[in-house]
C-alpha cells in the first residue's frame, strides 16, 4: 500500500501462461525473431553478391582493381553502361533455337 495522497503503485500486465492458447511466451516471440532476422539477411546477401558481379565484370574488362572497386560501389550505373557500350554484339546464331524441327523447315528427309 502506498501513503494517502502518493501515486498508485505500477500495474503489472498478466503473464502469459505456456499452454494459455493467444498467448506467445518469450522463448516462442525469439524463435519468431530469429527467423525474421535470418530473412532479413537475404536482401543484403543479394545486394553484395550484385555488387560483386559488377566489380567482377569490371576487374575481367580493364584488369584494373581501382576500377574494379569504383564499379562495385557503383554497380547499378555500371551494369547498364557495360551491357549497352562494352559487350560485344553476339554473333549470328543459324536458328539455333529450333532444334530438331529444322528439317522440316528446311525441307530435309524425315526418318522413322
Amino acid at each position: 500500500m502506498s501513503a494517502p495522497g502518493g501515486p498508485p503503485p505500477p500495474v503489472t500486465p498478466p503473464a502469459t501462461e505456456p499452454g494459455k492458447p493467444g498467448g506467445v511466451t518469450d522463448q516462442q516471440a525469439t524463435g519468431i525473431m530469429a527467423v525474421f532476422g535470418g530473412l532479413a539477411l537475404l536482401p543484403l546477401l543479394f545486394l553484395l553478391f550484385f555488387h560483386f558481379g559488377a566489380g567482377y565484370l569490371s576487374y575481367q574488362k580493364y584488369g584494373s582493381m581501382m576500377w574494379a572497386v569504383v564499379d562495385f560501389i557503383f554497380a547499378y550505373f555500371y551494369y547498364p553502361y557495360y551491357a549497352f557500350f562494352l559487350a560485344k554484339d553476339p554473333s549470328p546464331q543459324p536458328m539455333g533455337m529450333i532444334g530438331g524441327m529444322a528439317k522440316l523447315f528446311k525441307g530435309g528427309k524425315r526418318r522413322r
